[in-house]
């Protein structure tokens, strides 16, 4: 799969900002998500359908 470009999601762990990941992951693009908390890396890599290697956490 070709990829599109690199984009930035702030508040990834977020409803809203959880499914943005996700589509855009779908639709080709890296994905580098920032969170305010990284212990809130478990609880998003549980609920996420879409965990790809094109995800990067800051």
């Amino acid at each position: 799969m070709e990829k599109l470009g690199t984009v930035c999601v702030t508040g990834a762990t977020s409803y809203i900002g959880s499914w943005l990941v996700q589509k855009l992951l779908h639709r080709g693009y890296i994905v580098h998500a920032t969170l305010r908390n990284l212990g809130n890396i478990i609880s998003y890599l549980h609920r996420s359908v879409a965990i790809s290697f094109f995800l990067s956490f800051f």
